[in-house]
């Protein structure tokens, strides 16, 4: 790039000091060693870079052409690795209903025979929520993006898919649209 290649040493530096400072506030939202994150601390950054870049300056053009979008990125993966935990959690469940006929009355029923670990919701870092319905029907969820428990339901958007900032982030493969 050309601008780059002419700018001053310092404009490029500085927009390296910002992009540096971005990518720190986005890590500080993610807590590795409890495996959770933080909806409002990631939208509330997202507001933040959105300021910086509100006004473009050689001090920060660099960065606000190369900072991606991690909240939406740490949204999805929040969202995927909860499907991966549901799935587990789910063949648990599974699991024990083969074993003795029926779904159990709370998950810690599949610790360690059918599961070594449960793992906790992602939001929040609670566990995850779990209802016996009948002897072939649970309800299984994460309280999903928008930090509320939604007492397990989803809301769809208008194209059917599910909306990852509202509702419940619910383990349900084949649920119908609503």
């Amino acid at each position: 790039m050309l601008l780059a290649s002419v700018a001053p040493r310092g404009w490029n530096q500085q927009n390296m000091v910002v992009v540096a400072k971005l990518d720190q506030m986005y890590l500080d939202s993610f807590d590795a060693e409890r495996q959770i994150f933080s909806p409002r601390q990631l939208d509330s950054i997202s507001r933040d870079v959105q300021k910086t870049f509100n006004r473009v300056t050689p001090m920060n053009f660099l960065a606000a052409i190369s900072v991606p979008n991690f909240s939406r990125a740490f949204q999805t993966t929040a969202q995927n690795q909860t499907l991966v935990n549901e799935a587990n959690v789910a063949c648990a469940l599974e699991r024990y209903r083969a074993a003795h006929g029926d779904f159990p009355e709370a998950l810690d029923l599949l610790v360690p025979d059918f599961i070594q670990k449960l793992p906790v919701d992602l939001i929040g870092g609670q566990p995850l929520h779990y209802r016996r319905i009948s002897s072939d029907n649970f309800l299984l969820y994460s309280v999903g993006w928008n930090e509320t428990d939604d007492a397990g339901v989803s809301v769809r958007r208008e194209n059917g898919y599910v909306d990852p900032n509202e509702g419940d982030w619910v383990w349900n493969p084949v649920q119908e649209k609503k």
